[in-house]
């Protein structure tokens, strides 16, 4: 049972040099970052561009989030001990750390960089990672697939991302047009 219960945490870690930049490049492909970057300027009112991590966040600050959501996951994956139901307590107790080692470099990019500001934009949107990470966490954990659910989970969390931090249409459809001088598009 230790295995299963800590599946999501194992792929996460087995995938560790593929996890970020696989999410990063799921944004570029769909166009999902330059929606991102267009939010984030249209809540801050500044023309950032995308965020490149330093060496300390992108080692030491990024292993740190792996060893909190490994932990978490862990202590949470006592609950598979239960039969059938403990993936699920498993899944709603841990689902919102693992979303959020999910993307913690997509946020480092969007100008949230350092675990307080991200902890903070999380705790902002808590339910939708806890959700997010509820139906990630949970398919992870069946037996055979859970790598390539695992795979699924990082590009869909480019989606997630775009979502939870696009939401105000109305800031974005404003920046657009003041980028575009107020042209049709």
């Amino acid at each position: 049972f230790v295995g299963q219960a800590l599946q999501p945490i194992v792929y996460s870690i087995c995938f560790y040099g593929f996890d970020d930049p696989f999410v990063v490049a799921a944004l570029e492909a769909t166009g999902g970052k330059e929606r991102l970057l267009l939010a984030a300027n249209a809540n801050t009112g500044g023309e950032e561009e995308w965020h490149e991590m330093g060496f300390f966040d992108k080692y030491f600050t990024r292993w740190c989030i792996k060893t909190a959501a490994g932990f978490i996951v862990g202590f949470a994956g006592l609950a598979s001990a239960i039969p059938l139901v403990g993936s699920v307590f498993t899944a709603l107790l841990a689902g919102w750390a693992v979303a959020w080692d999910m993307v913690y470099v997509p946020l480092a990019g969007i100008g949230r960089v350092g675990i307080l500001r991200q902890g903070a934009s999380v705790l902002a949107h808590f339910w939708e990672y806890y959700w997010f990470g509820f139906w990630a966490v949970l398919i992870e954990e069946i037996p055979i697939v859970g790598p390539v659910c695992h795979v699924y989970n990082v590009y869909s969390a480019a989606f997630f991302l775009e979502r939870v931090y696009t939401k105000n249409e109305n800031k974005l459809a404003s920046a657009v047009e003041g980028l575009l001088g107020g042209k049709e598009l």
